[in-house]
């Protein structure tokens, strides 16, 4: 069918009439060609472009066929519309996704990576309908800030009309800043149209220097804009590959925030640091192809290993450029830091890969070579020691070219495999050998189940030999050239051919585990008792370490506890892994050739601080740079910081009123020599010596009720609140220096910068803000509206040196205020199960809050700027119960559990970019770089090659 209309806007009449009116009108009238301003796009929305008609949804129904896209505005209204379902519905049976465009005027639209799908435990804003509808993250328009508003103007530099920009551009088929400069050139040009004719000489003359000055202004304004739209679309590709290829979402980043630091690209970065979360070091990029294969069902060999130690790793590869011209050689690196150390050059390897290991020192390297040989490497010296042969492999088909097993011994002595034989008449034994590495003489040479031998040494050296067949093992002692007696694993089940692929034992022989074809269960058996496992146990690993697998297209680890995290990703699954032996280097590959380095530490999960006596969130003051804890006879004083917990002396005495416990009435001064505390009621005061706990001077009752907040920057004067004014109190002679009014009570929300010199309060429905200096002392710099919903509920927050403030207002949305310029933004929804405080990061660009409790917490990010939200982080290292966020002195933002854990999370800018350096320094590809950035200049973001991360 003919496309009548370019747009459909599905939407809940019940509440969004008004907006949707505002975005038909933009996305028509955006862009009007010719003198008589006609319409470019034609866009159907029902109010408007339906006759009075019972037969109202088959009107809808033409109006959605001959749509070429359709535009939904979310909302929980619209998720729950049976309209809104229907077009949804209709709309991905008949059409393609790729013309869906999603904006949400209400209500959340959150993203799970992982599942590849929205999450609908906090997605309130678009019907399950949509679920699956995507197979990466896409992009929305946040509406929330225009819902009930009454302009809704699409002229330039208006709000609105980057709005309107974002959804008309996929709709005109171009990008967005080139349709905001064709829109402003068809205004420009109509309006010289219609320009009356006739001025004289003088007049055109000044008319062109005008017109050169505003199209010189007009260039720089066009190259801003090309920029700022060449960041999103490459801040918009490292969203699209975060999961699947980590390193080209993070060259896609660091080049989206060079090109343009745009609030997309804070995304961008955010994402790509949480896909390469635990990656250390891309040693090696992948080939983003399998070819050329090697037989049917086979393909090119990559392959690694690292010693028990975790200070050297090994891979090969098939397909990187040297294989690929027919020069081989296994690659050595320093696992510690990444560095390259020299190459094993040799022969080519197995089809598929095989064995590859190193003995627990690392002084040996067995490698496995065509055709069913071993070669053992002396690897300080670089020198090939000897080869062992299991077998005449070329005189095999091709299926039976290479070991079936492979183990070598922790300390170098011997090699185990099995492997096929020829017995010259066109047929084929299958043999277990074992080998003497020092003299490469073999010492057990043995018939075997075909295909039916799991083989591991035990941290003794000694080696086990699995019939996965029936499930008996037998060992052999490391000095033994006769198998010792063999016993059967209780429960066992008789496994064919087929099933016997399915089997593994551990790598320390410690553990069997048998996974049926088309069952997600794994059964497994402790190899020392015989015993079968229970189903909990078996997810656990039963010797306190942690295990590193592949699943599909990623590298897991599997903690002593069974919980299950996801190290990385890669283009291609995952073929070859290997960790050390204190489970905290892991280095993979991928089958088209990528080689990853990875940490057990978790970027995402910070940096635990040592917080010895567990001082709870409780216990901080109202600044959060200390915290208090209540004794018999006075108060326990301890230091907050990015380091973590310090103690720093002990106030007060037996009067010293406890209370219930609450903190709030005790304030500390930044150097830490004079603590001011409060009774419950603010009607004494105390002045300390923090140092030795001596009281200064005598208590001070004032005259009304006070509730002390803050020490200003010379350590003498602090703030206080009353229930009608904010003081200025000498803690020395308790003065009053200044009394400055308000219309709030005494326990109204304030908040003080870390560098103590601005102080915000929120003020019935405004934000008042003042800046302290020695020779003006309190004097307001700031006053405005706060936007949206207003109730005691509300929270706010500074900035480090008090430049920007954010409250919590009554609809849980996030308001930013820049102090310098009065601008006040109303961004996006903080969910109301939120977890208590918003903190900035150190650069001031995003605002960070946690939300949710358990395997559900996550910390969110939002633009400082607009308020729109920049995705989230799984926030983990801490237990059960709410999560605290603030900042500490330095900037650094921190998260304190209920059960006292206290964690330094790294939000920042700078950091992220410098760690995606470490990972992908390479600058972008030339084909890459000519798609986004043709015509302009960028330098390479990461100039000088980045150490690897520790």
């Amino acid at each position: 069918m003919e496309s009548m209309y370019d747009a459909f806007i599905s939407y809940s009449q019940q509440r969004d009439v008004p907006l949707a009116e505002g975005l038909q009108e933009g996305l028509e009238k955006l862009v009007r060609k010719g003198w008589r301003r006609r319409r470019v796009l034609k866009v159907f929305r029902d109010h408007t472009s339906l006759a009075a008609s019972s037969d109202l949804p088959g009107k809808i129904v033409a109006g959605l066929a001959s749509s070429r896209f359709l535009v939904v505005i979310g909302s929980p209204e619209a998720a729950a519309s049976r309209w809104v379902r229907q077009e949804l519905a209709f709309w991905r049976a008949n059409r393609s996704t790729d013309h869906l465009l999603l904006a949400h005027s209400a209500g959340e639209i959150a993203w799970d990576a992982a599942r590849g799908d929205f999450d609908w435990a906090r997605t309130t804003a678009i019907p399950r309908e949509l679920s699956g509808a995507f197979s990466t993250e896409p992009l929305w328009v946040d509406l929330r800030a225009f819902r009930d508003a009454e302009d809704f103007s699409y002229a330039p530099r208006r709000p609105f009309r980057d709005k309107v920009v974002t959804l008309a551009a996929p709709i005109h088929g171009i990008g967005k800043d080139a349709l905001d400069s064709r829109a402003i050139q068809e205004d420009l040009k109509a309006t010289r149209r219609i320009r009356t004719a006739g001025a004289g000489f003088v007049v055109l003359t000044l008319g062109a220097v005008t017109a050169g000055t505003y199209a010189w202004q007009k260039d720089g304004e066009a190259s801003e804009r090309a920029r700022t739209a060449a960041s999103r679309a490459l801040a918009s590709r490292a969203l699209e590959v975060a999961s699947s290829d980590p390193r080209k979402a993070a060259q896609f980043a660091l080049y989206a925030h060079a090109v343009a630091p745009t609030g997309e690209a804070a995304q961008a970065l955010g994402r790509a640091v949480a896909a390469n979360d635990s990656a250390t070091q891309h040693l090696q990029s992948g080939n983003e192809a399998v070819a050329p294969y090697q037989g049917v069902g086979h393909s090119p060999a990559t392959r690694v290993a690292m010693n028990r130690d975790g200070t050297v790793l090994a891979y090969y590869s098939h397909l990187e450029p040297d294989a690929l011209n027919g020069k081989y050689a296994v690659h050595l690196r320093d696992a510690r830091t990444g560095a390259r150390l020299a190459d094993l050059a040799g022969k080519s390897w197995p089809q598929d890969g095989g064995g590859l290991a190193f003995s627990w020192d690392g002084r040996l390297l067995a490698v496995e070579t065509p055709f069913n040989e071993i070669e053992l490497w002396d690897v300080p010296q670089r020198k090939l020691l000897r080869t062992i042969v299991a077998s005449d492999g070329q005189a095999l088909a091709g299926a039976f070219m290479r070991l079936r097993s492979f183990a070598f011994s922790g300390d170098g002595a011997r090699i185990a495999a099995t492997f096929y034989t020829s017995t010259g008449d066109s047929s084929y034994d299958f043999h277990l050998g074992v080998w003497d590495t020092a003299t490469g003489r073999q010492v057990i040479k043995e018939k075997a189940v075909e295909d039916g031998v799991a083989l591991a040494f035990d941290g003794t050296h000694r080696l086990l030999a699995l019939d996965s067949s029936v499930g008996t093992v037998r060992t052999l002692d490391p000095a033994a050239t006769t198998w010792g007696a063999s016993r059967t694993l209780e429960g066992y089940p008789h496994l064919d051919r087929d099933a016997r692929f399915g089997v593994t034992l551990s790598p320390d022989g410690a553990r069997v585990s048998v996974k049926k074809s088309g069952s997600t269960r794994t059964d497994a058996w402790d190899v020392g008792s015989g015993k079968q496992l229970a189903p909990a146990a078996a997810a656990k690993a039963g010797d306190g370490r942690a295990r590193f697998t592949a699943d599909g297209q990623s590298v897991v680890m599997d903690d002593a506890a069974g919980r299950r995290r996801i190290l990385g990703s890669f283009t291609y699954p995952v073929v070859s892994v290997a960790a050390s032996g204190d489970d905290t280097k892991v280095v993979a590959a991928s089958s088209d050739g990528a080689v990853t380095l990875f940490s057990a530490v978790s970027f995402q999960a910070g940096t635990p601080l040592p917080n010895e006596t567990a001082l709870k969130p409780t216990q901080l003051t109202g600044d959060r740079r200390f915290a208090v804890r209540a004794m018999t006879d006075g108060w326990e004083v301890w230091a907050v910081g990015s380091a973590g917990t310090e103690r720093i002396g002990r106030i007060g005495g037996r009067e010293t009123p406890t209370g219930s416990g609450s903190v709030n009435p005790v304030i500390i001064s930044a150097d830490r020599s004079r603590a001011v505390t409060a009774d419950g009621d603010g009607s004494a005061f105390s002045s300390w010596n923090v140092r030795d706990g001596s009281r200064l001077g005598t208590p001070w009752r004032p005259q009304r009720s006070t509730t002390p907040v803050a020490f200003l920057p010379d350590h003498v004067h602090f703030l206080a609140m009353t229930e009608n004014a904010l003081q200025v109190i000498d803690a020395r002679t308790w003065q009053v220096r200044q009394s400055l009014p308000h219309r709030t009570s005494a326990e109204a929300p304030t908040a003080v910068s870390a560098d103590g010199t601005t102080v915000a309060l929120i003020d019935g429905d405004e934000l008042v803000v003042w800046r302290w200096t020695p020779e003006q002392g309190l004097h307001r710099v700031h006053r405005s509206e706060i936007l949206g919903g207003t109730d005691f509920r509300m929270s706010v927050e500074l900035s480090r040196q008090g430049h920007k403030a954010v409250v919590i207002n009554g609809d849980h949305r996030l308001v930013v205020f820049d102090i310098a310029s009065g601008r006040v933004t109303q961004g996006a929804a903080v969910s109301p199960e939120g977890q208590d405080g918003v903190a900035f990061s150190p650069d001031n660009s995003l605002l960070v809050h946690a939300s949710g409790t358990g395997n559900d917490a996550v910390l969110r990010f939002w633009d400082a700027a607009t308020g729109e939200e920049r995705g989230s982080w799984a926030m983990t290292g801490h237990g059960g119960g709410g999560v605290t966020t603030f900042s500490a002195v330095d900037g650094s933002v921190l998260t304190m559990g209920a059960d006292g854990s206290l964690v330094r999370r790294t939000v920042d800018i700078g950091a992220w970019r410098s760690m995606l350096c470490a990972l992908a320094p390479e600058p972008l590809p030339t084909g890459e770089y000519d798609r986004y950035l043709k015509g302009m200049k960028v330098e390479a973001p990461c100039r000088t090659q980045q150490p690897a991360r520790p």
